[in-house]
């Protein structure tokens, strides 16, 4: 315990925990003992606790009792806070048995320290008994397993917790959990939340660790969010050609996003919207690049002059027919590469090359943002015209601000308007609208997100 939290009649406040927020007769007799003396009153607190108003100078005995009880002992929003969770398989409603992976997390964890409070929620079912969406570790179950975000934020006004994983079994979740956990306190500067920690480093760390659920870090093998084994063609949407203008743009949108990027303030929906370009000004090359003039790297600017949104009148827009414009970078189908994209450039400036390759018939939201993003680079690392402002930039802001520009380039802020307005409000806004744009869930969150903030 360190950061004690003092009380206005000259108390602190201890919370006592018990996995699960399960406490046996023992302990609650101990807790009622403790009271009877006058050393303590309690308080159910909002997240499952019993808490001790108690004189600090007694403190440190009391703690030490109550320890030999088997209940964990931490100052009122203080470091790490034990998972909470709903009752699990005694609802008959549920789906997983989040009460009892709720204890299995907690003993995993009961050997961590942290000096900033992190707080985990899991439910095991869609009813969400534990209002778990702003926490930082948001955890719910459905039939498929159990579904993961991270970084939500409880506050004034509060953020939604950006969606990670899915499909998680309750077997697994446990050792992922307890990455995340490590990977926040390793890299955690003082009094940074995960979420302020998933902006400043990005998500990459996060969504590997969450592997192989993470939609994001599925490139490697089995994608757990491919909707099924039918081609691209067996399903109806148009295949990727790179002769062809007839690829949907949105078969290259990604499950390799990482979050952070998309958190940042650089990304200005009321800008994007406003900003078109007509297409041929657009193929001449000829943009402003005063619009570039700010200190701050304004991508969603150089996003939204990629799109005039009366020639991509749809959301299958043809992400080759954008490079098209540009016959220095071109795109090849390989039955030889390993990666899901790889990258070949020559020369150097004005005289570069390059050739994004993909795998054949790997055409999915991870390939289509990864794509994107080559083009980004692409354009500022050749001198382009309409990509000046960046050539300068270093290679990990470069690879944010790539980030960026896929997202918006894949998902117009003019066409996610106006997709809002058409969808089920009723349904899952994130499904519907990662399922229209063929874009990941993950990526699908924040830019909806960043739109429900403009609006404010």
């Amino acid at each position: 315990m360190a950061n004690s939290f003092s009380l206005k009649n000259g108390t602190i406040l201890l919370s006592t925990e018990a996995p699960g927020g399960l406490y046996n007769s023992a302990q609650l007799k101990k807790i009622a003992q403790i009271c009877e003396s006058d050393m303590a009153i309690v308080k159910a607190t909002e997240d499952q606790r019993l808490a001790l108003f108690v004189k600090e100078e007694e403190a440190p005995a009391i703690a030490n009792e109550l320890k030999k009880i088997g209940l964990g002992i931490r100052h009122y929003q203080d470091g790490l806070h034990q998972p909470i969770a709903c009752i699990g398989e005694l609802c008959p409603d549920h789906e997983q048995d989040a009460l009892g992976s709720a204890m299995e997390l907690t003993d995993s964890l009961s050997s961590l320290t942290l000096g900033t409070p992190l707080k985990i929620g899991l439910n095991g079912c869609f009813r969400c008994c534990v209002p778990c969406h702003t926490f930082d570790v948001s955890v719910i179950g459905d039939s498929s397993g159990y579904r993961i975000s991270l970084g939500g934020k409880s506050s004034q006004i509060p953020e939604m917790a950006s969606f990670m994983a899915e499909g998680v079994p309750a077997g697994k979740l446990t050792a992922l959990l307890t990455k995340v956990v490590c990977l926040y306190r390793d890299n955690a500067e003082a009094g940074e939340t995960l979420q302020d920690v998933m902006d400043r480093c990005g998500a990459q760390a996060f969504i590997e660790a969450l592997a192989p659920y993470s939609q994001d870090a599925a490139a490697g093998g089995d994608d757990p969010f491919a909707p099924s084994s039918t081609t691209i063609e067996e399903a109806g949407e148009p295949g990727f050609d790179v002769a062809s203008d007839d690829m949907d743009v949105d078969a290259l949108a990604s499950e390799e996003l990482d979050v952070d990027a998309f958190a940042s303030e650089e990304m200005d929906v009321d800008a994007l919207a406003s900003e078109e370009m007509d297409v041929d000004a657009f193929a001449s090359e000829e943009m402003d690049v005063d619009a570039f003039a700010s200190e701050e790297i304004d991508v969603d600017a150089l996003a939204s002059e990629e799109l005039d949104v009366d020639a991509f009148a749809s959301e299958e827009m043809d992400v080759p027919e954008v490079i098209q414009l540009y016959p220095s970078i071109r795109l090849e189908a390989s039955s030889e590469i390993a990666a899901a994209v790889e990258t070949l450039v020559e020369g150097q400036g004005s005289e570069m090359t390059t050739v994004v390759r993909y795998r054949d018939n790997e055409m999915r939201p991870y390939v289509r943002f990864l794509i994107a993003k080559e083009l980004f680079k692409h354009l500022c690392r050749s001198e382009n015209s309409v990509a000046l402002r960046f050539k300068d930039a270093p290679e990990e802001v470069l690879d944010v601000q790539a980030n960026i520009f896929a997202g918006m380039l894949l998902i117009p802020g003019k066409m996610m308007r106006s997709e809002v307005d058409r969808v089920d409000s009723s349904l899952d806004l994130v499904t519907q609208l990662a399922e229209i744009f063929w874009v990941s869930k993950a990526l699908m969150n924040q830019r909806l997100r960043d739109y429900l903030e403009n609006l404010s």
